[in-house]
């Protein structure tokens, strides 16, 4: 994925990074290599122009912090669409694909 937001000023795949955040997730027990990985790439990503947001996962266990980074997604992308005047529950792209497939 960093290729796409290493186009050359003037490029216009150039404009995308200010018009996109990141959100890296990170979890406070991952093993030390995996946190740098994710540190660098934040860095990279920054000194791009993109904005990057750091969240931790939460949970005690990993089925917890499965279900706790699913809520949370939901949960964004819920008050994303009514923050952007759509209805969050209705997709239409996602009722065609069950239409077609109940086709099959």
């Amino acid at each position: 994925e960093l290729a796409g937001f290493s186009a050359p000023a003037g490029n216009p795949a150039a404009a995308l990074a200010s018009q996109v955040a990141v959100v890296m997730l990170t979890d406070p027990a991952e093993e030390p290599r995996m946190a740098r990985r994710t540190a660098i790439t934040a860095e990279l990503l920054r000194n791009h122009g993109v904005a990057v947001h750091d969240v931790a996962i939460d949970g005690a266990t990993p089925l917890a912090k499965i279900f706790s980074t699913v809520i949370r997604g939901h949960l964004v992308s819920y008050h994303l669409a009514l923050a952007y005047g759509m209805d969050p529950v209705a997709i239409e792209i996602v009722e065609d694909l069950k239409k077609r497939l109940a086709q099959s």
